[in-house]
Formats: structure tokens, C-alpha cells, sequence
């Protein structure tokens, strides 16, 4: 980058941290005008996206409760995967892992696999 394009903007001789991610980011020696803004958790928009899905799904589950093998199994996996959606950058690992385990169960209801799906990856967008 050309020092010279942004010549009113401070020269950045390193990372400065003061407590928080914002502020000067080195992305070259003597760049001029570099910020870093880092989220520090999942937007409310996608969070309101992961719980529509999920309540979906859930009313999927109850329609279809008598297609799976063990219906309760899987309300119950997504009672937790509701429960740390709050904190899915805490709980990648565990939200990973049931959601996992909640799509296989659903396998063979080719409806509730579909909807299994979107609130997976609806999910995933979290994490």
C-alpha cells in the first residue's frame, strides 16, 4: 500500500492493544489508516435465525415424532443445543456435536431431514 493515499492518517509502527480489538492494526510496515473490528459474539440476526430454525425443527420433530425411533432422544438434544445457543462461541465443541447427532437421527424422515438441515447450518453460522 502507498504510504502516501491516506498521508493525514497516523503511520502504524505496530498492533496497539488498550483493552479491546479496536484501534491500529499493522497489515504492512509504516500502513496508514488499518483498523481491525472483531465481533465478539454471534449478530443478533443470525441468533434470531438459529432460534427460528430451531423452533421449526422442533414443531417438525413433534409432527413426525411417530416416523423416528426415539422421539424424545431428539427434543431432547435440542433442548441443549437451545440452551448454549446463548453462548455458542463457548460451546462450538458441544453445539457441533449434538446438532450432529440430531441430523443423523432425523435421516429417515426425508421432510424433518430437510428442516434438520437449514437449523444445522443456521447453527453453524454461529460458531
Amino acid at each position: 500500500m502507498n504510504p502516501d493515499r491516506h498521508p493525514s492518517a497516523p503511520v502504524n509502527y505496530g498492533v496497539i492493544v488498550g483493552g479491546d480489538l479496536t484501534g491500529s492494526v499493522q497489515n504492512a510496515p509504516a500502513a496508514r489508516g488499518s483498523t481491525l473490528h472483531q465481533a465478539t459474539g454471534p449478530a443478533e440476526a443470525d441468533l434470531a435465525e438459529a432460534r427460528r430454525r430451531l423452533q421449526e425443527l422442533r414443531e417438525a420433530l413433534v409432527r413426525h415424532r411417530h416416523e423416528l425411533s426415539d422421539p424424545q432422544a431428539c427434543l431432547d438434544e435440542l433442548a441443549v443445543v437451545e440452551e448454549h445457543l446463548p453462548r455458542a462461541a463457548e460451546s462450538r465443541t458441544t453445539l457441533r456435536a449434538v446438532m450432529r447427532s440430531l441430523y443423523g437421527r432425523c435421516g429417515g424422515v426425508p421432510g424433518l431431514f430437510t428442516i434438520a438441515g437449514v437449523a444445522q447450518q443456521a447453527v453453524a453460522a454461529l460458531l
